[in-house]
C-alpha cells in the first residue's frame, strides 16, 4: 500500500491509472521473467501476483502453461483474460 493512503484510496489510485493504460497492453514482457517461468516443469501452475494486464501472463499462457493472474484492479484482469490467443 502506498504511504499515506488507506486500501480504498490505493485501489482507487490503481483503478484510475488502469483507466488510461491502453499503452500497457503493448508493453513487452520481460524476457527474463518469461524464460524463468518456461523453465519450470510443464505441469507447474504459475501464479502472477499483481499481474496487471497480463504482460507476462499472456506470453506464458500462449506457450501452453497454466497460469493464475491475481490483481486487485478488475479492469486489468479483464484486459489480461481477454487477450487474443495468438
Amino acid at each position: 500500500m502506498s504511504a499515506g493512503l488507506d486500501s480504498r484510496d490505493d485501489r482507487a489510485h490503481w483503478e484510475a491509472r488502469y483507466a488510461d493504460r491502453d499503452a500497457d497492453v503493448e508493453r513487452a514482457a520481460s524476457t527474463w521473467v518469461v524464460e524463468q517461468c518456461l523453465a519450470l516443469p510443464t505441469d507447474s501452475t504459475i501464479v502472477d501476483i499483481a499481474g496487471g494486464v497480463g504482460r507476462h501472463a499472456v506470453p506464458i499462457a500462449r506457450a501452453g502453461r497454466t497460469l493464475i493472474v491475481v490483481d486487485f484492479v478488475y479492469a486489468a484482469i479483464r484486459t489480461a483474460t481477454h487477450a487474443p490467443a495468438a
